[in-house]
């Protein structure tokens, strides 16, 4: 049952694997920002 409700849910969305993306590169974002207010010094001062 479980390969029938993912086949059928790949055809709804074809477009998952943008989304992903997507999610995945906002995430990193967020990440860096986070990092970068954190620790402000490791970014600035090389």
């Amino acid at each position: 049952m479980q390969t029938r409700a993912t086949d059928e849910r790949d055809g709804a969305v074809p477009h998952h694997g943008g989304s992903f993306e997507l999610r995945v590169a906002r995430r990193h974002v967020d990440l860096l920002r986070v990092s970068s207010a954190l620790c402000p010094r490791t970014s600035t001062g090389r």
